[in-house]
């Protein structure tokens, strides 16, 4: 009888290059995995029909204020209007921005269910929308007419009027001389006319784009929504806006066309802003001691410093571009498509975004945004032909898409329930109002001391010594904490991780500790 002996099994070695193949198959087998698992998120979410209305009153309400930017400081030109009336507009609804923002998002987050207040503002902002078509022009219509009329030539550098153009009638954009009359007795009923439409606008759509936003920003923290699906829409909103803008304006000779679609399109939103849920939003309790605990934090206010430089160069861009670029001769369509060409990209970028921050962390996806305001600030000092800032303005689909996009999923990961709408406010207040009217006035008195080309070099290098300083702080910081983590005992981090798997609005101390922390970054 014959006994089978079994042999031991050898032990398979491995060697150095069949584990690097394996592992280089687990990665590539995991990254397939996210690939699907993110597509099949993406295709859910468009799918959802609650989400679709957030997907279109961002399209909408982006639509019906972007197609207005482009076209205001040309606007104001063509009622002759001078740049340090430009300048004078942007500075007082930057002040004015400081603080409705904030003041709406307390109110809101007092009121907890700010529904009806939401789309009363957005009527409102839509009313204010048609008044700019009604404007009165200051300068002198016909040149046949002149009898009994008080008026200004513009023939010399040294002229207050700046703005070389033929007088033409109210919302009309034609010219064919290089004399410009304005007739003074009615240029200060234009100027305070203007004014008291331009701010009020200013603080109604203020008003209503932050408390909706603040409404999207609930739903992220209460839900789980992806934030970058959603403002995605607005993206492609403001793409298409902006380019019928400019294209609209030279095919009517006039700006009014765009006045009568933004206000069509901002009712359209406050119609839809009927069908958003924000019952589960409750009031605020302890307001003011919620904010101060949650502010009063390192990672916290190196964000805000951030926003506030990039706020910065939004202002002075926003402001001066236009007219920068209309001096150089670019038509109503050029200045349209200097907001279309990015739009393509940002749309990307903003689906990206839920991806790119657990790679990367926000802080470095802001450097890069500060980044490329510099790329973009010196690239505006350096041009001749107009046509060649369209390579530029693709990056502002990094500037100002990517950036504020991860900024406000950054306040979803920073900041409590109780108090979002709050903190949504203060963001508006540091990059659209505070650092939007430091960009204007500084902007101002830059362009007088070293020309528009020397005022867009000084901003550039600013760009880049902070985009340097705020990436060595927060890498400091966050070796620091680190440093800290290691120096805890191991059951007392694992009771910390334990307590960071609570919901956002649970507990506001524990969504404090560490710089830039991905326990609060949703899993994808």
């Amino acid at each position: 009888m014959r006994v089978a002996i079994e042999e031991p099994q050898k032990k398979v070695v491995m060697s150095k290059g069949d584990k690097e193949q394996e592992q280089k198959e687990e990665r590539k087998g995991s990254a397939m995995e996210k690939v699907n698992k993110g597509f099949k998120r993406f295709l859910e979410d468009l799918t959802n029909k609650r989400l679709f209305v957030y997907k279109m009153i961002y399209f909408t309400l982006l639509a019906g204020v972007v197609i207005l930017w482009p076209q205001f400081t040309v606007h104001q030109a063509s009622l002759g209007l001078t740049v340090a009336h430009t300048g004078t507009f942007s500075a007082i609804v930057s002040g004015v921005s400081v603080v409705i923002p904030f003041l709406s998002g307390v109110l809101g987050d007092k009121m907890g269910n700010y529904k009806i207040m939401l789309i009363i503002t957005t009527l409102l902002a839509a009313l204010l929308a048609l008044l700019f078509s009604i404007v009165p022009s200051a300068k002198i219509p016909n040149l046949n007419n002149l009898n009994g009329t008080n008026y200004t030539t513009d023939i010399t550098t040294t002229s207050t009027y700046d703005t070389v153009t033929l007088p033409t009638p109210a919302n009309s954009t034609s010219s064919s001389s290089s004399l410009g009359l304005v007739d003074e007795d009615l240029m200060p009923f234009t100027f305070w006319s203007y004014l008291a439409v331009r701010v009020l606008y200013g603080v109604l759509q203020a008003v209503s784009y932050t408390l909706f936003e603040a409404a999207v920003m609930v739903e992220v923290q209460a839900t789980g929504m992806d934030y970058g699906f959603q403002r995605a829409w607005g993206t492609l909103g403001v793409m298409v806006a902006s380019f019928l803008s400019g294209y609209l304006v030279e095919l009517t000779a006039g700006f009014s066309i765009v006045f009568y679609i933004s206000t069509a399109l901002q009712v359209v939103a406050a119609a839809l802003m009927l069908f958003l849920r924000l019952e589960f939003k409750l009031p605020a309790t302890s307001l003011t001691r919620n904010i101060l605990s949650q502010i009063a934090n390192a990672e916290v206010l190196m964000f805000f410093a951030a926003v506030l430089v990039a706020g910065i160069f939004f202002g002075f861009l926003e402001t001066y571009m236009y007219r920068y670029l209309s001096g150089l001769g670019a038509s109503p369509v050029l200045v349209g498509l200097t907001v279309t060409v990015g739009a393509p990209f940002e749309v990307v970028l903003t689906l990206l975004a839920s991806y790119l921050v657990p790679l990367t962390g926000h802080a470095p996806i802001i450097v890069f945004g500060l980044f490329g305001h510099a790329v973009r600030l010196f690239g505006f000092s350096l041009l001749v032909n107009p046509w060649w800032v369209l390579p530029f303005e693709i990056l502002e689909s990094v500037t100002n898409g990517l950036l504020v996009t991860v900024g406000i999923m950054y306040c979803t990961v920073l900041f409590s329930l109780e108090s979002i709408a709050s903190f949504r406010g203060i963001f508006s207040v540091v990059y659209f109002g505070v650092g939007q009217l430091v960009g204007a006035a500084s902007g101002s008195w830059l362009q007088s001391a070293l020309g528009d080309r020397g005022a867009f070099r000084a901003f550039g290098y600013f760009a880049v010594a902070f985009a340097f300083s705020y990436a060595a702080a927060y890498y400091a910081f966050r070796r620091r904490g680190r440093s800290k983590e290691e120096a805890r005992g191991p059951a007392e981090h694992a009771g910390e991780n334990r307590s960071s798997q609570q919901p956002a609005s649970s507990n506001v101390g524990t969504q404090m500790k560490g710089f830039d922390n991905k326990a609060w970054v949703a899993d994808v």
